[in-house]
């Protein structure tokens, strides 16, 4: 058997390798908001930052579970703690009643701009400066060998070990 199957790409891979192992032990740590007095996990916080940044877009659940990689079988947890908290809120789609509609609050909106600005920008800086010397259409070509990478990947119990 070849032993350096990656061959090139080892160091990406091994990058990758790290950030999904930190990334899944991360996910399901919830982080406490003193100022909001409420806790969100990993995932409740991509829900949000989507619904954010589409605010202009009806987008159902099923279709932003799929869009960032989160299980449709866990997607109503996430947005039942994001409504409980005054983040988000649901509505029927008109013509659908069967799709569930998301839509960012005020009070999702302002809590998302302040940890934004105080937290998430920090933590991504070093990212952003190390991928600024990267010319637009080669981080085109990042993103779709990762999404290439991540479509291949079960993202539920329900298809593992599909190839």
């Amino acid at each position: 058997m070849n032993q350096n199957w990656h061959g090139r790409y080892e160091e990406i891979i091994n990058s990758l390798v790290r950030f999904g192992n930190v990334a899944s032990r991360n996910s399901t740590l919830k982080r406490h908001y003193d100022k909001y007095d409420m806790d969100m996990s990993a995932q409740e916080w991509q829900v949000l930052a989507f619904l954010v940044e589409h605010a202009d877009n009806n987008y159902s659940m099923a279709a932003i579970a799929d869009s960032i990689g989160i299980a449709t079988s866990t997607m109503t947890k996430y947005t039942n703690s994001l409504v409980k908290n005054g983040l988000v809120e649901k509505s029927k789609e008109k013509g659908n009643k069967k799709n569930i509609i998301l839509k960012v609050t005020e009070k999702g909106s302002v809590f998302y701009a302040e940890v934004i600005s105080n937290r998430v920008s920090a933590r991504f800086q070093n990212f952003f400066e190390i991928l600024s010397t990267v010319p637009d259409s080669e981080l085109k070509v990042f993103s779709e060998a990762i999404d290439a990478l991540a479509g291949r990947l079960p993202v539920s119990k329900s298809n593992e070990g599909e190839n």
